[in-house]
């Protein structure tokens, strides 16, 4: 957008991919948001960072391209405030619910970003435990103790908080 400041451009961009996002144009989003055409994402204020995640990862899931709505998601939560990552958590682990179990046993092997490893080995945790609440609770501790300083330590997905509850609050003995 020759001739505007950057953040009035990011700002005509952003609300362009909202308006086809509105419209249910979800490649529409993507072809608008190529990191090309905002060069200067890192240096644009924190609002347009945000929009331009969100809008992203949104588009990505509408296309069922769950590991890019995964990762663009990981990256919005850095730029969240701690009042506003719960529901981006739950979203996170939502799109990790869809990908195969395989896929997921792939990617703990091979990624190196410690926010996107943490996010992988504690969706693995829930789906290889599924039917074992014991060992998934084992697991789960164990998963928070070596990843103490992880988003999703601090603020877990429903589901997995679940867990710990059920353990919690299940019942001792049974009366006959």
């Amino acid at each position: 957008m020759n001739g505007l400041d950057a953040d009035t451009g990011a700002d005509i961009l952003l609300f362009r991919a909202e308006i086809a996002q509105e419209q249910d144009e979800p490649r529409q989003v993507l072809d608008l948001l190529q990191s090309s055409t905002i060069p200067a994402l890192n240096s644009l204020d924190a609002a347009y960072q945000i929009r331009y995640h969100r809008l992203r990862a949104q588009a990505f899931y509408s296309i069922e391209a769950m590991l890019s709505s995964v990762l663009e998601r990981i990256t919005l939560d850095r730029l969240l405030t701690e009042s506003t990552r719960q529901n981006n958590h739950e979203l996170i682990w939502e799109a990790l619910g869809t990908l195969p179990l395989a896929q997921l046993e792939s990617l703990v092997s091979t990624a190196i970003n410690y926010e996107v490893r943490g996010w992988y080995e504690l969706a693995l945790i829930s789906r290889q435990h599924t039917n074992d609440l014991d060992r998934q609770l084992v697991e789960l501790r164990s998963w928070r103790t070596g990843w103490s300083r992880h988003p999703a330590a601090l603020l877990l997905p429903a589901e997995m908080d679940q867990v710990e509850i059920m353990a919690r609050e299940r019942p001792k003995q049974i009366a006959l």
